[in-house]
């Protein structure tokens, strides 16, 4: 399952920004850039989640929480504002009227990410769906294997592991030790240098699925998961890795 997220912001820049994110970490993003979009967007393909500006044009992001809490059909919505209004009575007045969280302007792109799943685990749990989906990529949870271009490959336990964390943290650079510590769990008794092999049978997966390059390695420093929508693209807005 993909979750759906719909993004309500009026700056052009922080919207695609947000739309970026959202997309290279698994979820399907819906845009609007006012309350009566929003509406319509709602109505139609009723979101998972939604991340609201307060400072929208015409009617403000308050009154969009609002109608969702009145809603008998989108009450549950889960709603994050998103906003440069940091006052404590700002945060009082969203949380009092149903605002699941607050994330306060300008953001830390992790911190944005890790608030989205944390609200869509407590309301829809995200950790226990049974696939996870990323660039056209399915990591199949429950059978321990990874699908693309309508072939299923089955994968070792470790090699699932590894792909699973570089999945759930695209784009990225991990060093050797870090993935030693995240995935293997002993850093002390496992040498680097395994690491770069089940790198390489990862590759030969890929490469077995019709893949382009999917783990990178970036030289002194470890390897990472590359989004390859994102490194085609020529412009546009750049994840900041934190």
């Amino acid at each position: 399952m993909k979750f759906r997220v719909l993004v309500i912001e009026d700056d052009p820049d922080i919207h695609e920004l947000l739309r970026i994110n959202l997309s290279m970490a698994g979820y399907h993003v819906d845009q609007a850039f006012g309350v009566d979009e929003a509406r319509k967007v709602i109505a139609q393909t009723p979101p998972n989640l939604v991340l609201c500006d307060w400072n929208l044009p015409g009617q403000s992001g308050i009154t969009l929480l609002r109608w969702l809490r009145s809603d008998p059909s989108h009450f549950k919505t889960p709603v994050i504002m998103v906003t440069a209004r940091d006052g404590d009575e700002e945060k009082i007045l969203a949380f009092d009227l149903g605002a699941d969280d607050f994330v306060s302007k300008p953001f830390k792109n992790r911190e944005l990410l890790a608030r989205v799943a944390a609200v869509l685990r407590r309301s829809v749990g995200v950790m226990h769906r049974d696939t996870l989906e990323l660039d056209g990529l399915v990591l199949n949870h429950a059978e321990r294997c990874i699908a693309a271009n309508d072939q299923s490959l089955p994968l070792g336990p470790t090699e699932y592991n590894l792909l699973n964390y570089l999945m759930r943290h695209p784009v990225r650079v991990h060093s050797r030790d870090h993935l030693l510590k995240r995935v293997w769990g002993k850093p002390d008794q496992v040498e680097e240098r395994v690491v770069d092999v089940y790198v390489g049978r990862l590759r030969k997966v890929f490469g077995t699925l019709g893949q382009p390059e999917r783990i990178e390695t970036v030289r002194s420093a470890g390897y990472r998961f590359v989004i390859v929508e994102r490194r085609q693209a020529s412009t546009g807005p750049q994840l900041t890795a934190a």
